[in-house]
């Protein structure tokens, strides 16, 4: 599947694990944080994908939930499972703020109005 159909078919999906552990000494990420701000899904990162958790901390200011979403493979289904329904819906609009605020950030260095 292709374009929106692909955001629907992921939103299938309540939550991801961003994991890259080989582009993680270029400090570079994948547009799955994204795709997942996106389709309204709950992001874990992988600690080894993100040393220093810098995607996670773009988004939060909670060191709590923060310590909740950057994970292991250890520690990811423990982890889903201790969060509440008032967390996740925090979560979720907290993402929904992130990539929105990214897209104005780069509509407004190009002038852009991006959709």
């Amino acid at each position: 599947v292709f374009g929106d159909k692909y955001i629907d078919r992921l939103a299938l999906s309540r939550c991801t694990v961003y994991c890259c552990r080989d582009l993680a000494y270029l400090k570079m990420i994948t547009v799955r944080p994204y795709e997942a701000a996106l389709a309204m899904q709950i992001l874990f990162v992988d600690r080894q994908s993100d040393p220093n958790c810098e995607i996670l901390r773009q988004i939060y200011d909670s060191h709590e939930i923060i310590n909740k979403l950057y994970t292991t493979e250890k520690t990811i289904v423990p982890a889903y499972l201790s969060l509440t329904d008032e967390e996740k819906r925090f979560i979720l609009q907290k993402q929904k703020d992130w990539y929105i605020s990214l897209k104005k950030k780069i509509g407004a260095q190009y002038n852009v109005n991006l959709r």
